[in-house]
């Protein structure tokens, strides 16, 4: 296969008849070529349980047979099935009436109008109202319910965010403020019953998805407990056809692209839209699918007798977003996302197969169910194709082709060793690295290898305009930079896998202020505390470096990998006593987990602008968007528009600030400092509870 099979006749030892020159598997033009294969509209965009991603599964498991791997231990094959569980909503019941005047239109879903996944079922009959883009940001001075008043009304709003193909604009990194979930729970907070969503017609002309996709999940849902509807509040939300909103639309708009123009103008527009009501009802079918997607697995085994039960997997997700009926283009080709990670794997299990086993076993893993909900992933681990307890270290490889000024490590503060290591192999690279530390988010394949206490290391080159778009295409990746992260990636694991370098993971329990690590005794491993933030609850009840914990309740640390699972089973509010040994002496502390403190305020992020003004640090300063009525904040006197930038002390972020309040705890009195009109200012706040539902 292309280059491939060149690498693996060189490494089996067969000459072809002519000499023909290896190729570097990670040279631009290789990854180039494997992309675009990835990428193509042949693959149709990967989505799980569709044909295209049967074909992506197809190309890799071959892909892993012609480099020399075999098959997962006591696997038959490299693609290895896993359950999921599918229900859909209901194309029948699920209906979409519009009344304009004295005209009725009535919608087709699946052709014309789709719910959104987050949707509640239900049915609901209300008047409308524009809503612009259905943005509340007081961090860029905008806010489409400004004088609005949609309480009781169904809204219509424009897809995406104002300004949005200018890469100047204050809006290019507002982003999270464009989502259909931002804009779903920005509506109901104003009290709109439901939101309709049309795409703008000014920056996007492709066709839109109206598939009717259920949520796959690895749990088949459970049955309501009774047939009785809920009492709590509905929300309803559905993206409709550009055909339907100008029919909404035409008594005060001639077409939605002048009506767009006005919004971005911030010109005034008629809101309520005269004599128009929707009614809207959406239901999800009862009955329940099962399907078998397949995660690609391939193995390659350790030549150390010891080493080699320890796994080093190295994953990425093939999986994308699909395709769908309509004009124009309809294939979500996701070639950053991922036909680049992807690649990536696949590179390097050529380069390692043709270099020759490792003192640890390697394994190559390429998931599906990615964009579902990290599904695939998850599922090795919960299925124990991948046991936890067999795996030393995890590389994640998630959009690694775009975005050439900085590329994002995570998870170095989870491992010991790996931060080194990756200086070491960025020695020869000069790569611009940026490290994210302790701070974690669960948002691709590493996530569920975190949850089981595996070291891990994320590499991405991060977001940009076409993630998640039907844009993503194989053109526009930057071939160089995604050979350096390969690269990367090759020479942090390669340290892992022969030995050199033994990751263990780093446990921070952030309400406790403490970091707790494994390490090697004589008689095995002992969880050693390493860290102890000054203040803390650690700090406060005497725990100290070079602790060694016994004890977590009346649970013994026989096995010392079991100290993180130890600590999250404890219940917020409780009372716990750690034994440990300091020295040749045994002791006892006695140390109550509090419930994470609450705050009650949404927040939004502070421009690079007012962040030099005064004189900020990079990652210093979060700005209040929003106040809860009777919260901790509105008692502290925190408002709207005040920029927080430090709590009990420490400087204070969008990253830190929810360690922070993990880590301080409902129930304490701690300083915050902000900046108010231009000026620092200190209150007293006593963090609380976050209130439980009704």
């Amino acid at each position: 296969m292309r280059i491939l099979t060149l690498l693996v006749l060189t490494a089996c030892g067969q000459e072809p008849s002519e000499p023909i020159p290896q190729v570097d598997v990670f040279s631009a033009n290789a990854l180039r070529a494997e992309v675009s294969l990835l990428a193509s509209d042949e693959y149709a965009g990967r989505g799980t349980t569709e044909p295209g991603a049967d074909l992506a599964a197809a190309h890799i498991r071959q892909t892993f047979e012609q480099a020399g791997l075999q098959p997962l231990p006591g696997q038959p094959d490299f693609a290895v099935p896993y359950s999921l569980y599918r229900q859909t909503w209901d194309t029948e019941r699920s209906t979409l009436a519009l009344t304009v005047g004295d005209t009725a239109i009535s919608a087709v879903a699946g052709q014309n109008f789709r719910p959104f996944p987050f949707s509640d079922t239900g049915t609901v009959t209300a008047d409308v109202v524009f809503a612009g883009y259905g943005i509340t940001a007081a961090e860029l001075g905008w806010d489409d319910y400004k004088n609005l008043d949609v309480n009781g009304k169904i809204v219509l709003v424009f897809r995406h965010t104002p300004d949005e193909n200018n890469e100047q604009s204050e809006w290019s990194e507002a982003g999270e403020h464009g989502l259909f979930f931002s804009k779903a729970v920005n509506a109901q907070a104003h009290g709109a019953l439901g939101m309709l969503l049309v795409t703008d017609p000014l920056h996007h002309t492709d066709a839109d998805d109206f598939r009717m996709s259920g949520g796959l999940r690895l749990e088949p849902p459970k049955a309501p407990k009774d047939a009785q509807e809920s009492e709590e509040p509905k929300f309803l939300a559905a993206q409709i056809a550009p055909e339907l909103a100008s029919k909404l639309i035409e008594v005060f708009a001639t077409d939605l692209s002048k009506l767009q123009t006005q919004v971005d103008a911030r010109e005034p527009v008629q809101a309520p839209i005269p004599n128009a009501t929707v009614a809207l009802a959406l239901t999800r079918q009862t009955e329940v699918e099962e399907v078998k997607p397949v995660n690609v697995i391939g193995y390659l085994e350790g030549t150390d007798p010891q080493l080699k039960e320890e796994w080093v997997v190295i994953g990425g997700h093939y999986d994308h977003l699909g395709a769908f009926e309509g004009q124009g283009d309809t294939v979500f080709n996701g070639a950053d996302d991922n036909a680049s990670g992807t690649t990536g794997v696949l590179a390097m299990a050529q380069k390692f197969a043709a270099a020759g086993p490792q003192k640890r076993s390697l394994v190559f893993a390429a998931f599906s169910g990615e964009e579902l909900g990290l599904l695939g992933s998850r599922a090795t681990l919960q299925d124990g194709v991948l046991p936890a307890d067999n795996i030393r270290f995890m590389l994640n490889l998630d959009m690694i082709g775009r975005n050439n000024t900085l590329i994002s490590v995570s998870g170095d503060g989870f491992g010991t060793g790996v931060h080194d290591a990756l200086e070491r192999t960025n020695a020869d690279l000069n790569l611009a690295l940026t490290y994210g530390g302790n701070t974690y988010e669960s948002n691709s394949d590493h996530g569920p290898f975190y949850e089981a206490d595996v070291p891990f290391i994320f590499l991405s080159t991060g977001l940009h305009d076409d993630y998640h778009q039907l844009s993503d295409h194989a053109d526009l990746l930057d071939y160089d930079v995604m050979s350096g992260v390969v690269r990367l990636g090759y020479g942090l694991t390669e340290q892992v896998a022969n030995g050199s370098v033994s990751p263990t993971f780093v446990h921070h329990v952030n309400w406790l202020g403490t970091t707790v690590e494994l390490v090697d005794q004589p008689r095995g491993a002992v969880a050693t505390v390493t860290a102890v933030a000054q203040d803390s609850r650690a700090d406060k009840a005497g725990l100290q470096v070079n602790d060694i914990l016994r004890k977590v309740g009346d649970r013994g640390l026989e096995d010392a990998a079991m100290v993180g699972q130890y600590f999250r089973d404890i219940t917020p509010g409780k009372k716990i006593r750690l034994t440990y040994d300091r020295g040749d002496a045994r002791k006892t502390i006695d140390i109550e987990r509090s419930k994470t403190g609450f705050l009650g305020v949404n927040l939004g992020r502070i421009t690079d602008e007012f962040r030099q003004n005064h004189g900020l640090g990079e990652d210093i300063g979060v700005l209040i968007t929003n106040v809860t009525e009777d919260s901790p904040a509105a008692d502290a006197g925190l408002h709207a528009n005040d920029t927080v930038i430090a709590l009990a002390g420490e400087p204070t972020g969008m990253r830190s600030l929810s360690r922070l309040r993990t880590r301080i705890g409902a129930g304490e009195r701690v300083s915050v400092k902000i900046i108010r009109d231009g000026e620092r200012v200190k209150l007293d706040i006593t963090l609380g509870e976050r209130p439980l539902p009704e």
